[in-house]
């Protein structure tokens, strides 16, 4: 499945280093917290690049997370590998991911509403 942000660019700002940096909206895929539990959102990739394991899954990692209350979606099958906060943790976003070697890791969403620095045209492709 393929996300599409719709993008708003805004007035450009200089910086102390003269750099011009554009803003663009988050759209719709965003967090309404910072602990994001109610996040359902198809962001399935850590902040190092993991991809994350589905949450119906004990491979490569076993956990305990998979009670379908957990999940805002409704069923842990629903969340698929997408990152949530299953345990309303202050971590936020995260997964357990695919990598034997990593266990979990975070995952990064906006808040709904907040301007991000976009720092090039590559970034918004």
């Amino acid at each position: 499945m393929t996300l599409a942000m719709s993008l708003t660019l805004h007035r450009c700002h200089e910086t102390t280093e003269m750099l011009c940096i554009l803003y663009a909206d988050v759209g719709d895929d965003c967090i309404k917290t910072v602990e994001a539990y109610e996040y359902m959102g198809y962001l399935a990739q850590t902040v190092r690049g993991k991809t994350c394991q589905e949450w119906t899954s004990d491979s490569p990692h076993s956990h305990s997370y998979d009670k379908d209350s957990m999940f805002p979606d409704g069923t842990a099958e629903k969340a698929k590998n997408y990152c949530r906060n299953p345990q309303k943790s202050h971590v936020g976003l995260w997964c357990y991911t695919t990598d034997p070697g990593t266990s979990w890791d975070v995952c990064d969403r906006p808040i709904c509403g907040e301007l991000r620095p976009v720092y090039s045209d590559a970034d918004l492709s």
